[in-house]
């Protein structure tokens, strides 16, 4: 038992060590400051007076980039494989249809748009974002259809994850993947407990002061005076599946366990997890960000600045050179204060001593700076949204937009791809633990069950689409269907059926008023309104001409 928790805990301390060895542990804390804006060093005796100007490039780079990454909306879309028959292949389009559905309810559900956003700001700062996901049991819900657990998500800082062949970019290919993390004393006795845990190991779990991230100044200080231990999640490969385990220094919490829940179909043999790099380090899962090219020029533009207001703070009050016997007053600097001079030889007793003016340079070579950054980095003022400062025509506002983006999209396609990760973790989980109805727009009537298990036998393509759920893309799609209909290949059920949710949220209540109708009206009636009627897009138009006919009459 303590012999498997050591060895776990001696590979955390190796991960520890090559952060160590890599600067990992001191550059990213480091990165982090600088981009909250906290960019000096303590004051000393000789900079005591210094000021402290922060104009924070990098928030500015970062916050610009993340944007652009972001711009667009992306949806999960399954699609059935390879089918032998007819009746296979329905299945598969069915299930397909059932997974690209329950994915965009989950992803509403995790917020999954925050955890990009956090996910890719990680990224960009400290050139590494993960993303991992795991299954809480004791979230409960659903109306008609109650089910116990549900999946979750979180981002994990690089300074909380270690792998065990840091030298291999793919995460997959790894050979276990511990994740770290601080919880009470109190709460992990608890859970060591209902595992059934010995009064031994329960003693063996003391607090103690191992923080992967004592480089944050917010990780120096921890509330509750029971205590924290540091507490391991291991993940490892075996026999295609993966374990997870997880334990403290001196004790198992849970030992070596297979992922897949007992009785699923078929294992869950991916890591839940999802490393992303904004820049690739060469020989190294952990990536470059943005923060470490800005960081000299982010100093080199504070201190700069900070020396042409320690200039203007030392001689806004110019020195007064005296000769003796001149100055008999105190000088208060009141405006319009006179001073008698008493000096009785020639010339001027009291006067001003000129100050040397700053050097210019100081300011262009700041300015300079940060126009040589912009440039470096791709942050143009197109790509940052700041107004033009001359007339230009349209097409070439476009075509300095369209430019502006070529830094930035190869950043969007490893979001992409990671994004398309992050769907087949999530088709594992589907298959292997919901294995209870879950309702498919739970907020309509007559909305859908969907149990992932029932497909565990079934194959699905995935890919990802960008700007599927933007409201032009439902536009066109809308045209489409317009046209379609007019043209008569589609009738209106299937218009209404084939219909965007986002632009027809009434569709299952009118599908129902369609049907109660056709009910009442017998087959005959129901067959006519399917053929024999006015298209909709006819009666549509119709009511167009006729309105506009009454405005011109006004």
């Amino acid at each position: 038992m303590y012999e498997e928790t050591t060895q776990m805990w001696r590979e955390y301390q190796e991960g520890l060590a090559y952060q160590r060895e890599t600067g990992l542990a001191g550059k990213l804390p480091e990165y982090e400051r600088f981009k909250q804006g906290d960019q000096w060093p303590p004051p000393s005796r000789r900079t005591a007076n210094l000021p402290r100007p922060v104009f924070n490039i990098i928030n500015f780079f970062i916050r610009t980039k993340r944007a652009n990454v972001l711009n667009q909306t992306v949806k999960m879309v399954y699609s059935p494989a390879q089918c032998a028959g007819k009746e296979e292949y329905d299945r598969a389009v069915q299930g397909a249809r059932d997974f690209t559905d329950f994915a965009q309810c989950l992803w509403n559900e995790l917020d999954q748009d925050e955890l990009n956003e956090n996910f890719i700001d990680d990224c960009a700062t400290g050139g590494t974002g993960i993303l991992h996901y795991y299954w809480d049991s004791g979230v409960k819900g659903g109306g008609s259809l109650r089910y116990q657990g549900a999946l979750r998500g979180e981002t994990i800082d690089p300074l909380n994850i270690f792998f065990g062949n840091p030298q291999e970019t793919r995460v997959q290919k790894q050979p276990y993947v511990i994740i770290s993390g601080r919880e009470s004393v109190k709460a992990l006795r608890e859970q060591a407990k209902r595992q059934g845990a010995s009064s031994a190991a329960l003693e063996a779990i003391q607090p103690d002061g191992e923080t992967a991230e004592e480089g944050y100044d917010a990780a120096r200080w921890e509330i509750g005076g029971e205590g924290k231990a540091t507490v391991l999640t291991r993940y490892c490969k075996r026999d295609g599946q993966v374990y997870f385990s997880r334990g403290t220094r001196l004790a198992v919490l849970v030992p070596e366990t297979p992922l897949t829940p007992e009785g699923a179909g078929r294992p869950v043999s991916l890591y839940p997890l999802v490393v992303m790099n904004w820049e690739k380090r060469k020989k190294s899962i952990f990536g470059t960000g943005e923060a470490e090219g800005l960081l000299p020029n982010q100093k080199a533009i504070n201190y700069n600045i900070a020396m042409l207001l320690l200039s203007v703070q030392q001689t806004a009050w110019p020195k007064i050179l005296s000769k003796i016997g001149a100055l008999q007053q105190q000088i208060t600097n009141t405006p319009g204060e006179q001073l008698v001079d008493h000096y009785g030889g020639g010339g001027d007793g009291i006067k001003y001593m000129q100050p040397p003016a700053f050097p210019s340079t100081a300011l262009v070579l700041a300015d300079k700076v940060l126009d040589y950054s912009r440039t470096m980095s791709g942050v143009s003022e197109v790509i940052s949204g700041e107004a033009f400062t001359g007339n230009m025509a349209a097409a070439a506002i476009i075509a300095l937009q369209n430019q502006s983006k070529q830094p930035i999209e190869n950043v969007q396609r490893r979001f992409y791809r990671a994004i398309r990760e992050v769907g087949r973790i999530w088709e594992q989980f589907f298959r292997a633990y919901y294995t209870l109805p879950r309702a498919i727009g739970a907020g309509e009537k007559g909305a859908r069950a969907f149990r992932g298990d029932a497909y565990g036998d079934v194959e699905f393509g995935l890919k990802i689409d960008v700007g599927a759920g933007s409201q032009f893309s439902e536009a066109l799609a809308m045209a489409s269907l317009d046209k379609l209909l007019e043209l008569g290949v589609v009738t209106p059920d299937q218009y209404i059926e084939l219909s965007p949710q986002n632009v027809m949220p009434f569709k299952e209540q009118l599908k129902r008023m369609r049907e109660e109708e056709k009910q009442r009206e017998g087959p005959a009636a129901a067959k006519e309104n399917n053929n024999g009627a006015p298209s909709l897009a006819g009666q549509m138009k119709k009511a167009a001409i006729e309105a506009a006919g009454k405005e011109e009459g006004r």
